[in-house]
């Protein structure tokens, strides 16, 4: 009886603390999307999400009742790469990540930050990666990643940072 308790409580506590990161994760996601210069938007800002991930319902709630500038929010899942392009933001959850280069050369050019969820993304050319240091949710960036995608990091997106390259 004990053992199953202990089990119970193990998976409540790991997915409290799953859909607390996918929280922090789609928070993170709005403020870089308010905090970053971004040309030529039209009446809407989108977020695309490439792969399967808690945070798209967390970002859907946000859009439901915020926007970026005079904006609306928009999230869109991707479900082709012609997808990739209709976005300002295109976040690769951990289990699409392998499909980095792809993203890369559609949005060559095209005004795109790139965020990842898994480790080495940051070498493959993602412009911020998200990564858990001591149970937190935190982001690295690369300054030239981000302006490799034509856009222009701020300071304070450089000093909330754990790692900037």
């Amino acid at each position: 009886m004990r053992k199953t308790a202990l089990v119970i409580l193990f998976a409540l506590i790991s997915t409290t603390a799953f859909s607390q990161g996918e929280k922090l994760k789609a928070t993170y996601l709005y403020q870089f999307a308010k905090i970053l210069q971004w040309p030529n938007l039209g009446n809407a800002f989108t977020i695309g999400v490439w792969g399967d991930s808690g945070v798209s319902p967390i970002l859907n709630s946000i859009a439901s009742s915020k926007q970026i500038g005079a904006r609306s929010l928009v999230i869109k899942e991707i479900t082709a790469t012609s997808d990739l392009s209709k976005c300002q933001i295109v976040f690769l959850s951990a289990k699409s990540a392998k499909e980095i280069l792809v993203a890369q050369k559609e949005l060559q050019g095209k005004h795109v930050l790139l965020v990842t969820d898994r480790p080495g993304m940051i070498k493959a050319g993602a412009g911020i990666n998200f990564l858990m240091a001591n149970g937190k949710v935190l982001y690295e960036l690369s300054k030239a990643n981000i302006a490799n995608q034509g856009l222009v990091s701020v300071q304070v997106l450089e000093k909330l940072a754990h790692k900037v390259y």
